[in-house]
């Protein structure tokens, strides 16, 4: 079985920020991704954008999980 890693990402005009690295499941990634929504949401931020990138090590396939569950090349907002 493969390993991947996912990550979630924050952009806004600033540009790109990890917020959390190293998580190992879709299912991870996805409380992590909402949970970073909730952050923002209190915050009054409307603007920045959330993803959520993906690392496949055995043969260096980098993507994003989108907010259906589902794997792609391009990424796709969690917000929309």
């Amino acid at each position: 079985m493969s390993k991947i890693k996912y990550t979630v990402m924050w952009e806004d005009y600033e540009g790109i920020i990890p917020i959390s690295e190293e998580i190992r499941t879709p299912e991870e990634a996805r409380k992590a991704a909402l949970e970073s929504i909730e952050e923002l949401d209190e915050k009054g931020d409307t603007d920045t954008r959330v993803y959520v990138k993906f690392f496949r090590a055995s043969d260096q396939q980098h993507g994003y999980l989108n907010s259906d569950m589902n794997h792609g090349i391009t990424g796709k907002d969690w917000r929309d």
